[in-house]
């Protein structure tokens, strides 16, 4: 999936003879990233806003954090339903993941 950020002009202040020609748009690279993917679905490319209702990008969110988690082998769902932490690569955790895997250490289980 190509994203492409846009350029926003007011062109109601400006004479048609005097305006220069708008920026191209200028392609995302991917990210890999299930979670980054997501988010750029979600949102509106010039106002940022939500596409959807925010309740449902949060746990849209949270379901591709875990599945990209599951995907570098950091977290693994038990036949029971349980996430348990495993071993990733080193450098194959963004940040972001290690932060989320943090919560899942200190998390009671349910």
């Amino acid at each position: 999936m190509t994203v492409y950020r846009t350029c926003t002009r007011d062109w109601s202040t400006t004479t048609p003879a005097a305006a220069p020609l708008a920026e191209p748009a200028v392609p995302l690279p991917p990210t890999g990233r299930l979670a980054d993917e997501l988010f750029l679905i979600a949102h509106d490319d010039v106002t940022g806003k939500p596409r959807v209702p925010t309740r449902v990008v949060g746990r849209g969110l949270a379901a591709a954090i875990l599945a990209d988690l599951a995907y570098v082998g950091a977290v693994t769902v038990a036949a029971t339903g349980m996430v348990v932490t495993g071993t990733a690569a080193p450098g194959a955790v963004d940040p972001w993941g290690r932060t989320v895997l943090r919560w899942i250490d200190t998390d009671a289980p349910h």
